[in-house]
């Protein structure tokens, strides 16, 4: 996880649009505590420095 997350944070310079995801795609199961929405989110997307809104 935290390797993902160092990867992702400077790869956000050279992203392309097309490979990004929506947000509204991801979903997440809000009964659950925040720290495992969180993590939830980090797994589920590509990168979790961006995502595209609306």
């Amino acid at each position: 996880m935290k390797e993902k997350l160092n990867r992702c944070k400077y790869a956000t310079r050279r992203c392309n649009f097309n490979d990004v995801d929506e947000l509204d795609s991801i979903k997440i199961d809000r009964r659950k505590p925040s720290n495992e929405r969180i993590l939830d989110f980090i797994m589920k997307t590509k990168n979790p420095y961006i995502f595209k809104v609306d």
